[in-house]
């Protein structure tokens, strides 16, 4: 077995000279022999063993070359509920895992001196500028310095200094003193990943971040993904209002209702399996007919509720229900009228000869929602034999009526008006 010295030189690398191995050298030859071509082919151990490395280190150096920095997003920003938004009644902070960005090749950080890595909050979510996260990098290698400050809700700024490109270097973000993070708003819920933004994302150059223009930070790199969920149901409101009411009837309109979070976002979180929600007549004279409990819970309803036979039989303005059930707050209905029926005053019985037409018969009229003069009369008769109902006419004006009743040729019966 010869000995073999072998020299591997690169752009970046130049290897100290070596004895094989005989074992060593066994092993890969075996395993190269059996690529070549043994018919015109049969190299020594040393020339399989020189390729060997320089395939080995090609392939290294390939992949190093290509190799970009991978991305640990920020943990914990998902379902964060409504109610701890800034303009709840209880706002509070979410606290998030930490961000760390690690080199896959030495250079992906590029040597520079106070340059910004800028994160951007998602649209509908801000930073808590009271408390600012701490920020690590491993000693003794390019990243000399970093800090981090959020004097924005908006952003978070980064600030570094990369002496070379000579180790690979890993950059920690609220590993100790976290991110903390909330929605703005309580509704509409948002949705969004934490970003680097296309335009005023800071003046690091650094391989593997990708921008983006979007407002929830879509299509670009995610530093931490960030869901808003609507709140725990707090209160019942209408969605369906009382209407079409007139005595003797139900509603033409019956009215529905849901359980919502403080922020009118229909909710069942934190709803029992049954609850009774009652519906009462609160503004005007009443009473309240018909089926006036339901159960809204999540074994019944399901956080809806919708009334089938509600009826007034008082005629008015200004009636209200009131909708309540335990621990939510009560809802209360649009105003709605219940229109009584027109009124007419009573006709004595009447007699005319026969063939002959009565004379105008005086009668009086009224609603207390619609004025006498829009009313419209109309009359059947019992016997249209005897009196036609085309015979049957009337006249006047506003609540002063008239009718007029013609029996039909040679006819002599008494006829029964309405």
């Amino acid at each position: 077995m010869e000995e073999c010295p072998i020299h591997i030189k690169s752009v970046a690398l130049e290897a100290q000279r070596r004895r094989c191995s005989a074992s060593f050298q066994k092993l890969v030859g075996r395993q190269l022999e059996r690529l070549a071509p043994r018919t015109f082919f049969a190299p020594t151990r040393c020339v399989l063993l020189r390729l060997a490395y320089a395939f080995a280190f090609v392939s290294l150096f390939a992949i190093s070359a290509s190799a970009t920095v991978s991305i640990t997003p920020a943990s914990g920003g998902t379902n964060i509920s409504a109610d701890r938004a800034a303009n709840a009644s209880s706002p509070a902070w979410t606290s998030l895992g930490a961000i760390v960005i690690t080199e896959g090749n030495k250079a992906d950080f590029a040597t520079s001196n106070g340059v910004t890595l800028i994160l951007k909050a998602p649209a509908g979510f801000e930073f808590n500028t009271s408390v600012i996260p701490n920020i690590t990098f491993t000693a003794g290698r390019d990243i000399t310095n970093a800090t981090v400050a959020v004097t924005n809700p908006a952003a978070m700024t980064i600030t570094l200094k990369v002496g070379g490109t000579g180790s690979i270097d890993q950059l920690t973000i609220g590993n100790t003193n976290a991110i903390q993070i909330r929605p703005t708003v309580g509704a509409p819920v948002a949705t969004g990943q934490i970003f680097r933004p296309a335009t005023g994302g800071g003046t690091a150059v650094i391989a593997g971040i990708t921008t983006s223009t979007n407002a929830d930070g879509s299509g670009g790199s995610n530093f931490g993904s960030l869901s808003e969920t609507i709140g725990t149901a707090s209160k019942l409101a209408f969605i369906t209002q009382p209407g079409s009411a007139s005595t003797g009837a139900i509603f033409g309109q019956q009215p529905s209702a849901k359980t919502q979070d403080q922020f009118s976002n229909n909710s069942t979180s934190g709803l029992p399996a049954n609850l009774i929600v009652s519906v009462a007549l609160t503004s005007g004279t009443g009473p309240l007919l018909g089926t006036t409990n339901l159960d809204i819970g999540t074994a019944a309803g399901k956080g809806t509720i919708a009334y089938t036979n509600l009826e007034i039989d008082v005629a008015g303005t200004n009636k209200q229900l009131t909708a309540s059930a335990s621990g939510l707050a009560n809802a209360l209905s649009a105003l709605f009228a219940v229109n009584g029926r027109p009124t007419v005053s009573s006709i004595i019985n009447q007699t005319t000869l026969e063939d002959t037409p009565t004379s105008p018969i005086p009668f009086t009229i009224g609603d207390a929602e619609t004025p006498a003069n829009a009313l419209v009369l109309s009359a059947t008769s019992s016997d249209s034999s005897l009196v036609p109902n085309t015979n049957i006419v009337f006249g006047g004006a506003n609540s002063n009526r008239t009718v007029i009743i013609t029996p039909a040729e040679m006819r002599l019966e008494r006829p029964q008006l309405p």
